[in-house]
């Protein structure tokens, strides 16, 4: 018992589709987000000393809500926010991942 105390868990992140849209979960919390309902996504890099890691800021319903590339489930999800958002920056990912080392914040959608 006191080992599993010292052992830290790695909390469940992922992105589930649906019918309308896609929920993100990062342990017990749950974000539901329509696809129709998104403003904005920003694309930005952080530097966690030994990589980086891409996110997503999504703005939807007067709220933000953050994916990135290492939850379960985001090649199925990028695969359908370009179905359901066509005007996409497609070029996003060039923009974000270099140079290195730099966040190169990049809005990639903007419902006008």
């Amino acid at each position: 018992m006191f080992l599993k105390k010292l052992i830290k868990r790695k909390p469940i992140e992922k992105i589930s589709l649906t019918e309308i849209g896609f929920c993100l979960q990062i342990d017990k919390k749950t974000d539901k987000v329509e696809w129709e309902k998104i403003s904005k996504i920003t694309a930005y890099k952080i530097d966690l000393f030994t990589i980086d890691q891409i996110r997503f800021d999504i703005q939807h319903a007067n709220q933000t809500v953050t994916a990135t590339e290492y939850f379960q489930g985001w090649e199925d999800f990028l695969e359908k926010l370009y179905e359901n958002l066509p005007e996409i920056d497609r070029e996003w990912f060039q923009k974000v991942a270099h140079p290195t080392f730099e966040t190169n914040e990049t809005e990639i959608y903007s419902r006008k």
